[in-house]
């Protein structure tokens, strides 16, 4: 099997995705659900997209992380963070 390179997916975007695109909630609707401003929102629904649109596009895998994002940006401060 090849070893294939691969994009997460946190926590937050995973929920962005469902709901926006599976849900069919507008920007103020998925916002409220996940507890954010809209701005906010829509800032995570952006990376969750071009993240999932890469590992479509160039065939790499992609890892559903069940870390929040403030906790992997505060691993990722301290150099704990891999790739």
């Amino acid at each position: 099997m090849c070893e294939l390179e691969e994009n997460v997916l946190l926590l937050e975007e995973f929920q962005a995705l469902k709901h926006a695109d599976l849900d069919g909630r507008d920007q103020a609707a998925g916002a409220a659900a996940m507890g954010v401003s809209r701005q906010t929102f829509g800032n995570i629904l952006a990376s969750a997209r071009r993240k999932l649109t890469d590992a479509v596009v160039n065939g790499k895998a992609l890892k559903i992380s069940k870390v929040q994002a403030r906790t992997a940006a505060a691993e990722a401060e301290m150099g704990q963070h891999g790739k």
